[in-house]
Parts: C-alpha cells; sequence; structure tokens
C-alpha cells in the first residue's frame, strides 16, 4: 500500500488521477519519449479513478530480463512485465492484467512503437 505521502509524490508528477489538475502534465509528454493513453475503463485506485495513462520509453534498466523481440510484437506476458515499470502513474500487475483489453492493446502498442528506428531497415517505412 501507498502512503499518503507517496500519493502526494505520484499526483504531484502529473498522473491523470481526477479531482486533480494535472491535463498539462499529462497531455503534453515527449512524443518521442512517452504517450498519453486515455482509458477507456477507468483504473479504480482505492477512491481514486486514473482516466489517463502516460506510457514512457523504457530504460535499458526497464527492460532487465524482458526478451526484446517478444515485447516488439506486443507478446502479452512481456508487455506485462514491462508496463509497471513504464507507467505513470506506475501501474502494478494487479492492475495491468485487469486493463480494457483495448486499453492494454493501446499500451503493448506504444511500447512496440518506441521500438521502431528509421535506423533499421524497412521497419520505419511500413
Amino acid at each position: 500500500m501507498k502512503t499518503a505521502e507517496q500519493n502526494q509524490s505520484v499526483q504531484a508528477n502529473g498522473s491523470a488521477i481526477d479531482d486533480l489538475d494535472t491535463t498539462a502534465a499529462a497531455t503534453t509528454p515527449d512524443s518521442d519519449d512517452s504517450v498519453v493513453i486515455t482509458l477507456k475503463k477507468p483504473i479504480l485506485r482505492g477512491k481514486t479513478r486514473i482516466t489517463e495513462v502516460v506510457v514512457r520509453k523504457p530504460s535499458v534498466l526497464a527492460l532487465a530480463g524482458v526478451v526484446m523481440s517478444d515485447l516488439a510484437r506486443m507478446q502479452t506476458d512481456e508487455v506485462i512485465r514491462v508496463l509497471p515499470r513504464t507507467t505513470v502513474p506506475s501501474l502494478v500487475r494487479n492492475e495491468v492484467v485487469q486493463l480494457d483489453p483495448a486499453d492494454f492493446f493501446a499500451m503493448a502498442g506504444v511500447l512496440s512503437n518506441f521500438f521502431v528506428s528509421d535506423q533499421l531497415p524497412g521497419l520505419a517505412e511500413a
């Protein structure tokens, strides 16, 4: 469980939690490093409704233990492993596995797109 101080820290860092003025922080991430997903089915965390999640480009450390080719192909197990490491607010595994399939697919697509590079012939044009 998070303490009130940790929740305030999450709220102060621009998570999209109802009843907070976080619109600017949540909707203006660097387009190369993060994407805002508006959830079709909000996540309930206690009395808090999370309506938007920012998916950040994973760091190398966030990819530890991950089969990157599986993540790039949006393999469910790998996406479930990485999303808690790359989302703001940080989703726990239980929240990830209970996402609406459309929301999960959107986040998986964002993660997969982070691996597309114009330096890899054929991928950037696809």
